[in-house]
């Protein structure tokens, strides 16, 4: 879950720089008009690479072909 609270935090954070310097700083609404579809939309994609990650880096585990 840590994994993925950073994934999600990391394009929330990209999403609103980006608003904030290409739309010239937008009001709240628009923020989150645009960041929470981006989130749901997101959601599969984010679950399967933090699976993954964590899988890999954090408990270890390596893909071996021969099984």
């Amino acid at each position: 879950m840590y994994v993925s609270y950073a994934i999600s935090g990391a394009i929330a954070l990209l999403t609103a720089f980006t608003l904030f310097y290409f739309a010239g700083d937008p009001d709240g609404w628009v923020y989150v008009g645009v960041i929470v579809p981006i989130m749901l939309l997101i959601a599969p994609v984010n679950f399967r690479i933090s699976r993954i990650v964590w899988l890999h880096f954090v408990a270890g585990i390596r893909y071996r072909p021969d099984l």
